[in-house]
């Protein structure tokens, strides 16, 4: 993943490889943590490492751990567990049918 810094105004604060912005497009502050760059080992291995624990979670869940945010993720997690994702969706479009509240973090009411 790489991602861009947003045009800077101001560094409001600074510590280990964290920092907190002001930037042009948000009245919010930004955490940006600069990650070191990957050898192409680390990477290959890195995507290794994800794909065997979907593979393993597959095999045998054990709940839905606390960082399944967005559509992809829930869509692995849900399945084997009880299609928890599906049920979320008819919330999600109960309460919000005109996608008011922003999903990213949660899931979207596609069908």
């Amino acid at each position: 993943m790489n991602l861009e810094k947003p045009k800077v105004k101001k560094v409001i604060e600074r510590y280990g490889t964290t920092e907190i912005l002001s930037v042009e497009s948000s009245s919010i502050p930004l955490y940006f943590i600069n990650f070191p760059k990957l050898s192409d080992e680390e990477q290959k291995l890195l995507v290794e490492a994800r794909e065997r624990v979907r593979n393993e979670f597959k095999e045998e869940p054990a709940g839905v751990p606390f960082f399944v945010t967005g559509d992809q993720i829930h869509d692995i997690f849900g399945p084997p567990t009880s299609n928890y994702h599906l049920w979320l969706r008819k919330l999600k479009k109960a309460f919000d049918p005109n996608g008011a509240s922003d999903s990213f973090g949660y899931i979207t009411a596609k069908e």
